[in-house]
């Protein structure tokens, strides 16, 4: 059996040992066949047509001898050779000698895992990626659609022995293999029904993964294109431009994977007056809920226990925000808390540059807000007063707590900053089209006090600087690369 379209190139050095060692396996199954895969390949001068003649008998005789054994003789055989095989299956789909065979290298692949063979789901989906792609396959979207049915069935049915955090990065690994995978989808009106169901599933499964989805939904959303073709084709959508919006999404999901990997070692004080970020093996659990992370010093958890008079439980489950916005569990917060640090720290110099601008006109404003705003597509950031309901609306429901929350400000000495997250309605959003939705609009308020550590004037710093400043000074002038470095050399920062 030929390939209809050899390749000219020579085989690789690597190709041959794993090819061997691949051999060495499939002889064991058929001891009667003489061939010595290695030589045969050497003595024929190593080119491209000798190695299909090789891959195809050995699969034939691999093929003939694997699935007549028992389960418990298969996971003996395969489990010591498993990482020969995947290495040969990428070599064969790198040389192009794959033709036909990608149903079986599936099935392959999917008997390793049903065996407990892979404990990378990440791993196997990039393998699986190159077999779909083989020349058999002429649907570009089918390989990936193939192994978002993979990517679900992991996620229902996780593999015993691993934790929950570690199954979810690696499948989020995964489903960036998947989506690099539209990086070779040619992208034309026919195909982009497909893609927006492509797309579709991905909003979905990052609901379930993640439980601060909504922070890109409005990305996701975008990528929902019409599913009428008359439609498509008066939308003028462009290839690049839908990379574009495939790349920034990619981008999205990496920063979070970085993230969720944080989220395992990092946790945030749930007394709101302290919110310091550090290490998890710092922090005490409450022993009422078994949620809620508290500093080593026994005063902030006492703090919580007597604020307000409510029960422990109940102040260590809900942060301070708008009340109309369901309480948050601790994975959530921390995810959420991490968002806000890691967009401050990134865009130090931006921040910065706002605040003072803003400080500087309005000298008697009081505290500040940090709006961090990811009910639109890209995200803002804006700066405003906290007693200003004209432009800080969702509190005005609750003065109690805003008051509260800026007694926790003031009375940090410069410490402490107020943050607010602006997260979209998934629900108000899909339900309306792009073009008739209204900002602000269904959004949901979330209030973010964080800290610098123990001792940090970072923000009186700040607030200090642009009182030095009188109104109406130019603030683009400023060096903010200088001011944040100072200021970060005062305060201590968490990262």
């Amino acid at each position: 059996m030929q390939i209809s379209e050899p390749h000219p190139e020579i085989i690789t050095e690597r190709a041959v040992r794993t090819l061997a060692s691949c051999s060495v396996f499939i002889q064991g199954l058929a001891p009667n066949q003489p061939e010595n895969l290695l030589e045969l390949v050497e003595g024929a001068g190593g080119t491209i047509d000798d190695l299909a003649v090789c891959v195809h008998r050995a699969l034939a005789v691999f093929g003939r001898a694997f699935w007549k054994l028992a389960p418990e003789e298969r996971q003996d055989l395969l489990g010591p050779h498993l990482s020969a095989v995947y290495r040969f299956i990428l070599d064969v789909n790198s040389q192009h000698l794959g033709s036909g065979y990608a149903p079986f290298f599936r099935r392959l692949l999917w008997e390793g895992f049903t065996l407990s063979l892979v404990p990378s789901v990440d791993r196997l989906v990039q393998v699986y990626v190159q077999v779909c792609q083989m020349p058999a396959h002429s649907e570009a979207l089918e390989p990936l659609s193939l192994c978002l049915d993979l990517i679900s069935h992991v996620w229902r049915e996780p593999r015993s022995g691993f934790d929950g955090h570690t199954v979810r990065l690696r499948v989020l690994r995964a489903l960036m293999d998947c989506l690099n995978m539209l990086d070779v989808v040619p992208v034309e009106v026919n195909n982009q029904v497909a893609c927006a169901g492509i797309a579709r599933r991905v909003k979905d499964m990052l609901g379930f993964l993640i439980p601060s989805h909504l922070v890109w939904f409005k990305m996701v959303r975008e990528l929902q294109l019409p599913q009428n073709h008359d439609d498509l084709q008066t939308l003028n959508f462009s290839g690049s431009e839908y990379r574009t919006l495939w790349a920034a999404l990619k981008g999205e999901i990496e920063q979070k994977l970085r993230l969720l990997y944080s989220e395992f070692y990092w946790r945030a004080c749930d007394n709101l007056q302290c919110a310091r970020i550090r290490a998890r093996n710092e922090f005490r659990k409450c022993g009422t809920c078994q949620e809620a992370y508290y500093c080593p010093e026994s005063e902030c958890q006492k703090a919580d226990w007597k604020a307000d008079g409510h029960p422990h439980a109940k102040i260590c489950s809900a942060p301070v925000s708008n009340p109309l916005l369901p309480a948050l569990g601790c994975r959530e917060r921390i995810f959420l808390r991490l968002i806000v640090d890691d967009d401050f720290q990134n865009n130090m110099n931006e921040i910065v540059r706002i605040q003072l601008s803003f400080l500087s006109e309005n000298p008697t404003t009081g505290t500040i807000v940090t709006v961090f705003d990811y009910s639109h597509w890209p995200r803002q950031i804006w700066v405003c007063s906290a007693l200003d309901p004209a432009v800080f609306p969702a509190f005005s429901l609750s003065d109690e707590k805003r008051d509260a929350a800026i007694l926790r400000v003031e009375y940090s000495d410069g410490a402490m900053d107020l943050h607010v997250l602006r997260l979209p309605d998934a629900e108000t959003l899909s339900e309306k089209p792009r073009q008739e939705r209204l900002p602000g609009v269904g959004a949901q308020w979330l209030l973010m006090p964080l800290r610098m550590h123990r001792g940090s004037t970072f923000y009186a710093d700040r607030n200090s600087l642009a009182q030095e400043h009188s109104r109406g000074s130019d603030m683009t002038s400023f060096n903010t690369g200088e001011i944040c470095n100072e200021l970060r050399t005062r305060g201590r920062t968490c990262h």
